[in-house]
């Protein structure tokens, strides 16, 4: 078999092309859940442990992200891998609230 399939250099684009509307819906749900897991950590307490590394991870997240305009990086398995990972780190941090501190007891 001699036939050559040319993949769209543009993950958004192949996603649309082989999912159709399916595949833009969830490419949008997965992209709603990483704006609202941003938000919660933009609203953490700055310097806070949970929004430096959610921070990071969305950074990642990003540059990834940015590759997909052009490439289609998520094909790979290691790069899909590691994206994978970020996501879940991204969004465990922004689901991590601080304890309010316990109020030592008074005795009356």
């Amino acid at each position: 078999m001699n036939a050559y399939v040319n993949n769209a250099h543009n993950e958004y684009a192949q996603w649309w092309l082989e999912g159709g509307v399916m595949g833009v819906l969830v490419m949008l749900l997965a992209l709603a859940v990483l704006a609202r897991a941003l938000l919660g950590l933009l609203r953490m307490r700055a310097g806070s442990t949970a929004r430096v590394c959610g921070i990071a991870a969305m950074t990642g997240i990003g540059v990834i992200a940015l590759h997909s305009t052009v490439d289609y990086p998520l094909r790979t398995q290691a790069l899909m891998a590691v994206f994978s990972v970020l996501c879940g780190i991204a969004v465990g941090a922004a689901g991590t609230v601080s304890a309010p501190r316990a109020q030592p007891a008074r005795h009356a």
